[in-house]
C-alpha cells in the first residue's frame, strides 16, 4: 500500500511539473507571463 501511494505521489508530481513546464515554455514563447497568469487567475 506505501509503495503504491509513494509511486503515485512521484508521478502526480512528475505531471505537475510537466505542465507547469510546458506553461512556463508557453509564456516565454508569448513573451507574456503576466497576462498568461492573469488569464489562469481569472
Amino acid at each position: 500500500m506505501k509503495k503504491l501511494s509513494h509511486k503515485c505521489k512521484i508521478t502526480f508530481i512528475m505531471v505537475g511539473a510537466l505542465i507547469l513546464f510546458a506553461l512556463t515554455l508557453v509564456s516565454l514563447k508569448l513573451g507574456s507571463i503576466d497576462i498568461t497568469y492573469g488569464e489562469l487567475m481569472s
